[in-house]
């Protein structure tokens, strides 16, 4: 408890202050969220977070846009959960507390020039993003699994650049690892899983396991879980 509230103390003495000049419903659950903010001197590299004040506490989000006057990031909501009560309220002209950019995922990527396939969830959308267009020159495959709803009203959409999969149920991860399982993986150098924890760990599973894939091939990244954080960082130790 007293560590816990050393880092509330920490992440409220650091914080910044962002105003939102746009708020895009890009489907039915996936929020763009267009922040004004000074960033001048500040450095942010692909995979970087900032933690956000939602009022239910402090939620991590991955800015898809970053310069010094401000960012971009995407929410994916979930349900009745206080990130997900936050953003479909959230309008232009609201002020919103965060800290960061800090340093989260490592997506730097080796010289070499092979296939190089992201698969992640609605968490990872922003991050997919901006890594695509952080490499414009090398080929970058994603794919994404979204809901029914969501995936229906993303799908061909040009931002996105990936292909899109669609849950069929409430598993996390069928879509994906059934697209795993369809694809010819001899030409791909390095793959990147992030998402729901339970869904990263089936991919890691398929790809040592079934692909012949080594371990510094993937690189893995579990955003989340429904299980909660506590089983979330439990997973994130074995990867």
């Amino acid at each position: 408890m007293f560590t816990t509230q050393i880092k509330k103390n920490v992440a409220r003495a650091f914080a910044r202050n962002g105003l939102v000049s746009r708020v895009e419903r890009l489907a039915p659950e996936l929020y763009r969220v267009v922040i004004r903010a000074d960033f001048e001197g500040v450095h942010s590299q692909v995979g970087d977070k900032i933690k956000v004040d939602v009022g239910g506490g402090m939620r991590s989000y991955t800015p898809s846009r970053f310069s010094a006057h401000g960012l971009e990031f995407i929410v994916q909501a979930h349900a009745t959960s206080a990130g997900s009560t936050w953003v479909r309220a959230l309008s232009p002209g609201d002020e919103i507390r965060f800290f960061g950019p800090v340093r989260n995922f490592d997506l730097s990527l080796p010289n070499a020039s092979e296939r190089i396939t992201f698969f992640g969830d609605g968490t990872a959308v922003g991050l997919f993003e901006r890594f695509r267009e952080a490499n414009p020159q090398r080929d970058i495959r994603g794919v994404i699994e979204l809901s029914r709803e969501d995936g229906d009203s993303l799908r061909g959409a040009t931002f996105l650049g990936a292909e899109v999969v669609c849950r069929e149920s409430e598993e996390y991860g069928d879509a994906l690892l059934n697209n795993a399982r369809s694809k010819d993986w001899r030409s791909a150098a390095l793959v990147f899983a992030v998402g729901e924890a339970e869904s990263v760990k089936r991919l890691r599973d398929f790809f040592l396991t079934e692909a012949g894939f080594s371990r510094h091939q993937l690189r893995l990244k579990p955003y989340w879980s429904r299980y909660g954080k506590a089983h979330r960082k439990k997973l994130e130790r074995t990867m």
